[in-house]
Order: structure tokens, then sequence, then C-alpha cells
């Protein structure tokens, strides 16, 4: 969906360790005429960013999980030898996509 609005990256190694990934990466960019609509979801194409995407419901230990490849990010992009691609990532955000109501996240995380 996000294909067209700018650059899509899927299993993007995060620094150090290239062996950990990010499911899908996303730098915006001029969108072609020819891209998909996001309507609601047009504000996931507004910055850059790490989307996670789930089954069900996401718990507080998966949430840590994506929450720490985010950050991961962050720094790699403040890397004296990080690659123009990580460069883009300084100010990532992430955005969890999942198949149910997040309630044990938000009730686990107070």
């Amino acid at each position: 969906m996000l294909y067209g609005h700018g650059e899509v990256w899927q299993e993007f190694p995060l620094l150090p360790s290239p062996t950990r990934r990010a499911d899908v990466v996303f730098v915006p960019g001029v969108s072609s005429p020819s891209a998909v609509p996001l309507g609601a979801m047009a504000r996931l194409a507004a910055t850059p960013c790490i989307v996670e995407a789930f089954a069900g419901s996401v718990g507080l230990e998966a949430y840590e999980r994506v929450l720490s490849k985010t950050l991961e990010l962050r720094r790699g992009a403040r890397r004296r030898h990080a690659t123009p691609e990580h460069r883009a990532l300084r100010c990532v955000r992430l955005w969890l996509l999942c198949g149910g109501h997040p309630r044990r996240l938000l009730a686990e995380a107070g």
C-alpha cells in the first residue's frame, strides 16, 4: 500500500546487528500518480516509519521488542558510518498494525 508514496524496504537490517531486521521501513517521497490512495492510513506515510504487523493483539513484550528496533534505527542513523538509507531514519516513528484491539498492551502498560 505504501509503494508509490516513497521508499519501502522490507526486512530492513538494524545496525550494528544486521541479523535483526525490521518488518517494513518507509521513508516518504513524491507520490506517483498511480499510487493507491491511503485514506485513513495517510498519517502513516507522513514521516519515516517502521511498520510491524501482528495477526492478533499486541502484548507488552512484543511492544517492547519492536520499540527496541525503533530505537536501534534511530541510533544507527546517528552513527558516523551510517548509510544514506539509515540516515533518513533519524526521526523514525513506530506503527503497530494488529488484527485485534491492544487491550492487553494497554492494561499491562498502564
